[in-house]
């Protein structure tokens, strides 16, 4: 369920992107626009945030560790895809905001132990 809501959002948000930012609905296109993968990287550290928070405040471990993972592959695909022509406004600021967000999952969701309920 938590795989099929994740795809989901990002459809709508690459829709938006498509119908607000003039890019063409073609995976080709979307995947090499700029506008897409800094909005990419947000929208997903936004979604680690929202699960880690929830998942703290719950005491539940299992979604915690799983917007980790997807904070890891935001990092991976900050310096693998978004940085690798650095330069554009939309990778700076995807850069910088993934970096702030991450300093606030630190403070708002620390881990939670590891005796809670999954």
């Amino acid at each position: 369920l938590g795989a099929a809501v994740f795809f989901w959002l990002n459809a709508v948000l690459l829709r938006t992107i498509h119908q607000w930012g003039g890019v063409p609905y073609r995976f080709d296109a979307l995947m090499r626009s700029t506008l897409v993968q800094a909005s990419l990287s947000l929208f997903w550290t936004l979604i680690a945030l929202v699960t880690m928070v929830l998942a703290t405040r719950r005491a539940q471990r299992v979604p915690w560790l799983a917007a980790a993972g997807l904070m890891a592959v935001v990092v991976g695909k900050l310096f693998l895809v978004d940085l690798s022509n650095a330069g554009t406004i939309e990778r700076i600021v995807s850069f910088v905001g993934v970096g702030v967000l991450m300093l606030v999952i630190g403070y708002l969701a620390p881990a939670p132990p590891k005796g809670g309920s999954s």
